[in-house]
C-alpha cells in the first residue's frame, strides 16, 4: 500500500543506528522526489497516510496526538489546574532554551525552524559530553 507524508510519496523507510532519548527507533523516510527525513518511527505511524494529504493534515495530526499525549503525562504526575499553566510554559521555555544553544553551537545562530527537536538534543548531548556546557535532554525524565 502506497504512503504519504502531506503530498509526499514515500519510496521506502530505512532503519537508522540511533535511537531517541527514550530508546524508540529511528528510521529514514526516502521520498519518491529524492529527498530524505529523518525521523522517530513513531513520527512516521502517527503522520503517514495512504492519500495524498496536505501539510496542514500532518501538523493537525501531530498536534492532536501529542496535545493527547502531554495531557496524559500531566495526569500521571497529578498536575492541578493551578499548576497546568506554569508546567506547560516551562516545557516551552526548556524546547526554546535548548534550541538556542543547540543553534549558535552548530549553525552560529542562524535559525533553523524545522529542526527536529531530537537534533537540538543530539548537538547539546554531543556538546556536553565534549566540555560539559551543553544541557541535554534526558528523555522525558528528570534528574
Amino acid at each position: 500500500m502506497e504512503k504519504y507524508i502531506a503530498d509526499k510519496k514515500v519510496l521506502a523507510l530505512v532503519a537508522l543506528d540511533g535511537k531517541t532519548p527514550a530508546g524508540n527507533k529511528m528510521i529514514s523516510v526516502n521520498f519518491v522526489d529524492g529527498t530524505q527525513e529523518a525521523m522517530p518511527e513513531m513520527r512516521f505511524n502517527i503522520i503517514s497516510t495512504n492519500e495524498i494529504s496536505d501539510a496542514s493534515t500532518v501538523q493537525t495530526k501531530i498536534r492532536n496526538h501529542v496535545g493527547s499525549y502531554l495531557l496524559g503525562v500531566l495526569h500521571e504526575f497529578g498536575i492541578k489546574m493551578g499548576e497546568a499553566d506554569m508546567v506547560l510554559n516551562s516545557a516551552g521555555d526548556a524546547v526554546n532554551l535548548s534550541y538556542e544553544r543547540a543553534r549558535d553551537i552548530k549553525w552560529g545562530g542562524i535559525s533553523h525552524s524545522m529542526l527536529p527537536l531530537i537534533e537540538v538534543n543530539n548537538v547539546l548531548v554531543e556538546n556536553a559530553n565534549k566540555d560539559n556546557n551543553g544541557t541535554a535532554s534526558s528523555g522525558g525524565k528528570s534528574d
